[in-house]
């Protein structure tokens, strides 16, 4: 899956497929989130604020999440 840059203080790029949404944040870190569908992650790129909707779409909305190992996002090459 690629991720596309975005302009946020705190988000550098996101990517989704299939149900699973991909978000690497500028300190480097990368999480995955299951079960996501492509209307939240439409809505979610689309926003003007994307720190607060990311906020109130993907953390208050209860998805399961995990942090990606640095081994696993080179692997899968969701890397800056």
């Amino acid at each position: 899956m690629d991720l596309q840059r975005v302009k946020s203080s705190n988000i550098e790029a996101i990517g989704h497929e299939g149900e699973t949404l991909v978000v690497r944040f500028r300190g480097g870190a990368v999480y995955e989130y299951e079960a996501v569908p492509a209307e939240i992650a439409a809505k979610l790129v689309q926003a003007k604020s994307l720190g607060s909707a990311f906020a109130l779409l993907i953390r208050r909305g209860g998805f399961k999440y995990r942090r990606l190992a640095p081994q696993e996002v080179e692997e899968r090459r969701y890397g800056g």
